[in-house]
């Protein structure tokens, strides 16, 4: 299970380019205090993926945070990942946890059957999304508080709230039974 510290979970923009600028942001919201970062890069084919993750990785590790990998699980077996990040629909593929729990599980949940299965793979980590609209995932139909609320208050999966939020979301958040906030851009660029 992950400690209270770990209520802040970033999850990376697509890599672009420039690695050391990447890395350079990856730290900056490292050093003001995430705990937790999916490192996802939807656009990087595998191999190319495994050269960013594993500095990024190294670096993550160096600020006492934990990484889980936006990809297939066989990358837990070629890293030093904390663990994996599953969509619904890969989720949707398991009748059981597909690796040991000494490694971190988080899945996207968008429904209650969604939640359903997280519980059922004993996840670790529930992202429940989108709460608002958001530029990412403009189809995605915004679920409000009222909604997360119920879904953050029927399991005992740590769920984070995921979708247009920003620091001032925290407090309501957790107001609204969740463990945390997840975010991109918000997270990406800590002032």
């Amino acid at each position: 299970m992950l400690s209270d510290q770990h209520n802040l979970y970033l999850i990376t923009p697509d890599f672009e380019s420039d690695l050391d600028l990447y890395l350079s942001k990856l730290e900056n919201s490292l050093s003001k205090g995430i705990k937790l970062v999916q490192l996802r890069s939807k656009n990087l084919s595998q191999d190319n993926y495994l050269t960013l993750a594993n500095p990024a990785i190294q670096l993550i590790h160096q600020y006492n945070a934990k990484v889980i990998l936006n990809g297939p699980i066989e990358l837990l077996e070629s890293t030093d990942a904390d663990g994996i990040h599953l969509p619904s629909f890969e989720a949707a593929k398991y009748e059981s946890r597909p690796f040991a729990t000494n490694k971190l599980l988080s899945t996207a949940c968008h429904t209650e059957e969604q939640l359903k299965q997280a519980e059922r793979l004993k996840a670790d980590i529930a992202i429940v999304c989108p709460i608002f609209k958001t530029p990412s995932s403009p189809k995605g139909i915004p679920m409000g508080w009222e909604k997360f609320s119920k879904f953050a208050n029927n399991t005992d999966l740590p769920v984070y709230a995921l979708g247009g939020l920003e620091l001032t979301h925290y407090q309501e958040a957790i107001q609204h039974g969740a463990t945390g906030i997840a975010a991109k851009r918000a997270f990406w660029d800590l002032k």
